[in-house]
């Protein structure tokens, strides 16, 4: 019967989404809309493989981050009128004594992952991040907020929830983890409880946990005893369980797929269904309730030109838990975004809607709601470029944000210029310019404070540009339709010089001479009017998503289909321009999006794999020698005075200084001073490979391989070793001895206090 059920549940939920689902894979491939669910299924971005802080290798170390992109999280503190929002791997702290006009308090939490949960209490705010876990901030002063203390959960961390001394997070495939946190410089797990699916959220009303478990729906736990909890009810939802609001006798659960699950639990053990409510959109995501009234988060499809989702908070009446009434819905104006969490205080409702930043309403009379104001974060950066002490980032839904950088640790947003659609920056003297739809837009950044534009030109006949290249008095932009030259000797009146026809993602200038991908084009640009192919390089693997000229060199970051999502770095002789040589074809995981080169190393924006540092001493035999796997989507990368610069999607702007040489002498000099997992070899590999770590002292070490799922595929180490370099090796295949599928796999290490991950690559 059970399983009956379980096929009639997915039926109905396939039939929900069905139609809707391929246009919206394919129209929000760039928004990546899951935060929790890319994560787990495309190792995001993030710190399934390897923690940001953790261990990217000391060569390569992070300086100072601007982090702030996609809202998936709000909350309040009432009494102080505080607003927290969660915006990239940061959080904004805003007064909202005036809901109106909310005024910034302090922009100073910058976390190690992305913002997915906040929970606000006595002083003191508790944020989910991902895969690095938990973070705790004192904001007894919400103008200079002081991380008091982290824990790295053993999942995914979407949700917090504190109440006494015990922190409850909804730790995705590592199920609810018990956190105490009563000295918060030293919290500790003190219990777990694994469940059947993905915990995505957790409520408390002690002594009960309420479980938001995904397709499994809701677990009731008894934590009287926070060190052995206890299942003593459950209730399997119709949908996929987001959220649970309790209320007296009822759990209100966000059933995503099937609308409002309204549960008895007046007998924890046997709860039951008193009503379904179908929402104007089904696909529910996060409830909050304020007195006789229910605000739901939902996805609401909009199947209009160039948008997938509207954002929408729909208003329902609950003094009848029996019979739930429909109030109002409250659509996002500009329909911009997609519903993440909603928090209701002080009479008005905050909606967190990802790229669409914060949304507010009045609802003091909740039949007649009234747009109240609307906070327009950073989105995706794209795009970077430095000039001065300034970083100037584009973000395609949010326009130019000009960074303060002359403080590389502690960096502020100096200005910003909003609007939609720029989409690539280059910096030459006093002029930025900026593509963006179907448009070449010039500003004066003489005074960047703010930016002044004094020109444009248009392409109304081409696709949107995909990049663009300054040097000397011309402009060099590609587009998918072709590119273009032109002259911009006069900012105020750019004109067009040249258009050749052909897809073109992304050009580099050197000399008398354009290289353009896809492929691998030469062109003799010598005369500016008259453009002439030289000719085409041979042997490049995969699809070219960008190029940088060093030397006698082309570098050029590509994806390819092998695998999971991956990409490299092609590197190719271009010291004849007639005939290109191909010298290497370098395989990483991640999409490769963007490079950049400096001395013998290349700088390679990896999409979801983040940053990779390659050495390019001997450009026929590159080597990976360091990374950071990134909260965000590695988009750009780009370096100056020692410094590289990454725009990470989300997660807003890293910054970076490398310095190999140094390093390995002093590891040279003092061995096994710490715990380390480094990484395997070969990477990629075939049929084996060697995993080294090495303990200062004897430690119980549990050395596991993982697939990109969280499930458990081999354990090659569970046992007591004395300190020094250990080395193990891993022949690709499980616990049964069969071979894995080719694919990107997880290296997890724990020794003590001390957890780490690495990412291996099999391919046949």
């Amino acid at each position: 019967m059970n399983n009956c059920r379980k096929t009639v549940k997915w039926i109905l939920l396939l039939l929900a989404v069905s139609g809707a689902v391929a246009k919206v894979m394919a129209q929000e491939a760039d928004f990546l809309s899951y935060p929790w669910s890319k994560q787990k299924a495309l190792l995001k971005n993030n710190n399934n493989t390897r923690v940001p802080g953790s261990n990217r290798g000391s060569e390569l170390q992070i300086i100072g981050t601007w982090p702030f992109g996609e809202v998936y999280a709000v909350t309040s503190d009432s009494t102080r009128n505080l607003l927290f929002l969660g915006s990239g791997g940061g959080v904004y702290i805003a007064d909202a004594s005036d809901p109106y006009n909310l005024t910034s308090v302090s922009n100073a939490i910058r976390t190690q992952g992305l913002v997915l949960g906040c929970f606000y209490t006595d002083g003191r705010l508790y944020i989910a991040t991902g895969y690095p876990g938990i973070e705790i901030w004192d904001v007894t002063n919400p103008s200079f907020p002081l991380k008091l203390g982290a824990f790295d959960t053993e999942g995914y961390a979407t949700k917090v929830y504190v109440s006494g001394r015990y922190a409850y997070v909804a730790d995705t495939e590592a199920g609810m983890r018990i956190i105490d946190v009563f000295d918060p410089s030293n919290p500790h797990e003190v219990g777990f409880y694994e469940t059947e699916g993905h915990v995505i959220n957790v409520n408390i009303s002690e002594p009960y946990a309420y479980l938001a478990c995904d397709y499994i729906g809701m677990y009731i736990l008894d934590i009287s005893n926070p060190k052995r909890p206890k299942v003593v009810g459950a209730y399997d939802t119709w949908g996929s369980a987001r959220d649970i609001e309790i209320l007296g006798s009822y759990a209100y659960i966000a059933d995503w797929g099937m609308g409002i699950a309204v549960v008895d639990i007046s007998n924890l053990s046997n709860p039951k269904l008193v009503y379904n409510y179908w929402a104007s959109s089904n696909f529910t995501l996060d409830i909050s309730i304020a007195g006789s009234y229910m605000y739901v988060a939902e996805e609401q499809l909009y199947l209009g030109p160039g948008r997938v989702f509207e954002v929408n908070v729909e208003i329902v009446n609950i003094s009848d838990p029996l019979h739930l009434q429909h109030v109002i819905n409250l659509i996002g104006y500009h329909r911009r975004g997609k519903s993440q969490m909603v928090c209701v205080f002080n009479k008005h409702v905050y909606l967190a809607a990802a790229w669409g930043g914060l949304y507010v309403w009045n609802v003091s009379t909740p039949t007649n709601p009234q747009p109240a104001f609307r906070y327009i974060t950073p989105i995706t950066a794209k795009d970077v470029h430095i000039s001065n002490n300034f970083a100037y980032v584009v973000d395609y839904w949010a326009g130019l944000h000009i960074i303060d950088i002359s403080n590389l640790s502690s960096s502020f947003e100096a200005a910003a210029y909003i609007r939609e659609g720029f989409s690539n920056i280059y910096i030459s003297g006093d002029f930025a310019y900026i593509t963006a739809r179907g448009q070449l837009n010039i500003f004066d950044i003489s005074n960047p404070l703010p930016p002044v534009k004094v020109g444009e030109i248009s392409f109304s006949d081409y696709h949107d540009p995909t990049s663009i290249y300054v040097s000397g008095s011309y402009a060099y932009l590609s587009m998918k339709g072709g590119w273009f030259i032109i002259d911009i000797s006069d900012p105020a009146n750019p004109s067009e010089v040249a258009r050749v026809d052909g897809s073109a993602l992304d050009i580099c200038v050197s000399g008398s001479y354009a290289y353009v991908i896809p492929g691998l084009k030469i062109f003799d640009i010598s005369n500016p009017s008259n453009p002439i192919l030289l000719s085409e390089a041979q042997g490049l693997t995969g699809s070219p998503q960008g190029i940088y000229i060093s030397g006698h060199y082309a570098y050029v970051a590509y994806e390819i289909v092998l695998g999971p999502y991956s990409g490299g770095l092609g590197i190719v002789d271009v010291t004849d321009p007639l005939n290109p040589t191909v010298l290497a074809n370098y395989i990483t995981p991640g999409e490769s999006k963007s490079v950049y080169v400096s001395g013998s190393y290349a700088y390679l924006a990896n999409g979801w794999n983040g940053l990779v540092v390659i050495d390019v001493s001997d450009p026929s035999n590159p080597v990976e020698v360091g990374y950071d796997l990134t909260p965000g989507i590695a988009m750009d990368v780009f370096g100056t005075d020692g410094y590289i610069y990454l725009a990470d999607g989300a997660a807003g702007l890293r910054i970076y200084q490398f310095s190999a040489t140094e390093v390995e002498k002093k590891s040279k000099d003092i061995p096994c001073q710490s715990f380390a997992l480094q990484q395997n070899f070969p990477n990629p590999f075939n049929t084996q490979t060697t995993i080294e770590y090495q303990l200062p002292r004897s430690s119980y070490v549990c050395l596991e391989i993982y697939d990109l799922l969280g499930r458990r595929v081999r354990t090659l180490v569970d046992g007591k070793k004395e300190a020094g370099v250990h080395r193990v090796e891993w022949d690709g295949k499980n616990m049964l001895g069969k071979n894995v599928a080719s694919g990107v796999y997880i290296c997890r290490m724990q020794a003590g206090g001390f957890v780490n991950r690495r990412k291996l690559v099999l391919i046949y």
